[in-house]
C-alpha cells in the first residue's frame, strides 16, 4: 500500500477551484444586462462551487425565464386596466408558463430548500440501500 502515513498536509486537503481565482462563475459576456444582474443575484446567494460548468445552460435558461416574466407582468396590468379580458388571459397564461419554467430550473439547480432536502434524502436512501447486512443463514 503506497501513500503517506500519518497526518495529511494542508496542501493535500485543498480543493481545486473550478474557476481561476476560486470565485463564483461570472455571467456569459453575450448575455443582456438584466439577465447578467439576475445571474449575479442567484450565484451570489449560493455558496462557492455550487454551480459547475454543467449547470450553466440551466442557469442561463433561468435568467431568460426571469426576464420574460418581468416583461409580461406590466403588460398584464395594462391589459387589466384597459379592460381587455382576452389579452389579460393570454398574458396570464404566458406569465404562468414563465413562472413554471423558473420553478423547474430552480429545482434542477437545487436553489429551493425543498429541492436541497429532497436531494439529501435521496443520498441518504442510497447509502442505506448500499449497506448490506449479514443474515444468520449466510454464515
Amino acid at each position: 500500500m503506497e501513500g503517506k502515513r500519518g497526518r495529511k498536509a494542508a496542501a493535500d486537503a485543498e480543493v481545486v477551484a473550478l474557476f481561476e481565482d476560486g470565485s463564483k462563475p461570472p455571467p456569459p459576456e453575450d448575455m443582456p444586462q438584466f439577465q447578467q444582474d439576475v445571474w449575479r443575484s442567484i450565484v451570489d446567494a449560493m455558496p462557492p462551487r455550487w454551480f459547475d460548468r454543467g449547470t450553466h445552460p440551466v442557469l442561463v435558461g433561468l435568467c431568460q425565464h426571469v426576464e420574460a416574466r418581468e416583461m409580461i407582468w406590466p403588460l398584464y396590468h395594462a391589459a387589466l386596466a384597459k379592460g381587455d379580458v382576452d389579452e389579460a388571459e393570454r398574458l396570464s397564461r404566458m406569465f404562468r408558463r414563465e413562472q413554471a419554467g423558473i420553478e423547474r430550473a430552480s429545482a434542477d439547480l437545487r436553489l429551493t430548500k425543498i429541492a436541497r432536502i429532497a436531494k439529501q434524502h435521496e443520498t441518504e436512501r442510497q447509502k442505506r440501500r448500499a449497506i448490506t447486512t449479514v443474515q444468520p443463514y449466510d454464515l
